[in-house]
């Protein structure tokens, strides 16, 4: 948008928002119907040569513990993990002898920082594999169970405007009828994380936690009859 504006001059920004469009009922969900903008919008000044997208790709063998890394990024920049005394370019794979994966009851995330000549972004990475085999879906070599269902941000009072609370209060009773994850219908979760809870058949609170897309689920529920 910088090509836009005119130094030393007023500019105005206008949003018009629709109600409906000539696309509006290709895509029926079971959900209020609301006009308006419902989550926070910000117009950010960027440095030069800064990173409008980035991509890690991650793996793990889960036989000899080893851990791959190559990370794409819409600029030349390059990954520190000082954890692992990494430090590798945008485009290039890294292999280390051995890593601690991720999982959905230990999500182990190693911090680094991907630098540019003009900015520094801090980045999370876990190490894991997903992988379908004969009809299942396996994360790390274990397979897991996924019970899902779908919900739509909407608040009683304040419609499609919610507060971060609003989906982490959800996940309680969902993981109580022993649903694994709760995706939200089409975008992104206002939270950073999801947490299913339930009790144990020992009666000790358990809690896990996984993010995986747009999808949330405990593996845990497979050792728990789920």
């Amino acid at each position: 948008m910088g090509a836009l504006l005119r130094p030393g001059a007023e500019n105005v920004l206008a949003v018009r928002v629709h109600q409906w469009s000539a696309g509006s009922y290709l895509e029926d969900q079971d959900m209020w119907w609301l006009s308006g903008i419902f989550r926070d919008v910000a117009l950010l000044a960027r440095p030069t040569a800064s990173l409008d997208d980035f991509f890690v790709h991650t793996g793990y063998d889960h036989v000899t513990g080893q851990g791959s890394l190559r990370i794409e990024a819409s600029a030349p920049a390059r990954l520190v993990v000082p954890e692992l005394a990494l430090d590798i370019a945008t485009g290039d794979t890294a292999r280390i002898d051995r890593v601690e994966p991720w999982s959905a009851e230990v999500p182990r995330l190693y911090h680094g920082t991907l630098a540019t000549h003009g900015e520094r972004v801090p980045v999370r990475i876990g190490f894991r594999t997903v992988v379908v085999e004969n009809g299942l879906l396996k994360v790390n070599g274990s397979p897991i169970l996924l019970r899902g269902v779908n919900r739509h941000e909407f608040d009683t009072d304040h419609g499609r405007t919610v507060s971060e609370n609003q989906p982490q209060q959800l996940t309680a009773p969902a993981g109580e009828v022993f649903v694994t994850r709760l995706p939200p219908g089409f975008s992104p979760s206002v939270g950073d994380e999801l947490t299913v809870s339930r009790v144990s058949p020992a009666g000790s609170d358990r809690v896990v936690r996984a993010q995986w897309d747009s999808l949330y689920w405990t593996t845990s529920m497979l050792n728990a009859g789920g």
